[in-house]
């Protein structure tokens, strides 16, 4: 199990903020050829970031016919998600592994209230992935 809190920060000067992530994750085996985790994690942005990425000013909403808005910072998206791993050849340590996993997020608050995602887009975000691993 693990708990995380991760802070980014624009170092380009874009939108000069950063972006709070809080994490919890917990991966178990199964046995020596399967393991399981789950995860849920968050994403809290500061204003700089809201207002550069989804508000929309009079030039955009005259350009794209979206209403002009004001974003403000918070809650951004959280996200829920399972992975599972088991093993064809050895075992979790060792060998080729197959591999799958899939997350819900949703968009929330002020970020979820901007026509980008309110009109233009989905506050519902699905993820899902299947592939092949190797472990030496």
């Amino acid at each position: 199990m693990s708990v995380t809190l991760g802070y980014r920060h624009d170092v380009s000067g874009v939108h000069d903020s950063g972006i709070w992530s809080p994490g919890i994750t917990y991966v178990t085996p199964l046995s020596r050829k399967a393991a399981i985790g789950v995860f849920a994690s968050a994403d809290i942005v500061e204003r700089g970031y809201a207002r550069t990425y989804y508000s929309v000013s009079a030039a955009q909403s005259a350009a794209s016919g979206l209403p002009v808005y004001a974003a403000h910072g918070g809650l951004k998206n959280w996200t829920l998600g399972a992975i599972a791993s088991y093993s064809l050849t050895g075992d979790l340590l060792h060998g080729i592994k197959i591999v799958g996993g899939g997350t819900y997020g949703r968009i929330e608050g002020d970020i979820a209230r901007s026509p980008l995602v309110a009109i233009a887009g989905a506050r519902d975000q699905w993820l899902g992935t299947l592939g092949l691993a190797y472990t030496f």
